[in-house]
């Protein structure tokens, strides 16, 4: 099981990099407010953040089932 797990890992690393550059980005943003679109805490902050996490996630899914396919052929 564990040699099945290192196999999927070492094949998909490149899924685990941009998850961990996205995060590290997004909280380095949110603690220091980096961002020029988005300056101070408020209501528009939020939307913006959930905008973009929207996009991320809706582009690692066209990037993930582009990745299967590939796979699978």
């Amino acid at each position: 099981m564990r040699d099945l797990l290192m196999q999927w890992v070492a094949r998909n690393w490149g899924m685990f990099v941009l998850l961990a550059v996205w995060y590290i980005a997004i909280t380095l943003f949110v603690i220091f407010s980096l961002p020029p679109f988005l300056p101070g805490h408020d209501n528009h902050n939020l939307a913006w953040y959930l905008g973009l996490a929207f996009l991320y996630s809706f582009l690692a899914q066209i990037w993930w089932n582009r990745h299967q396919k590939s796979r699978d052929r």
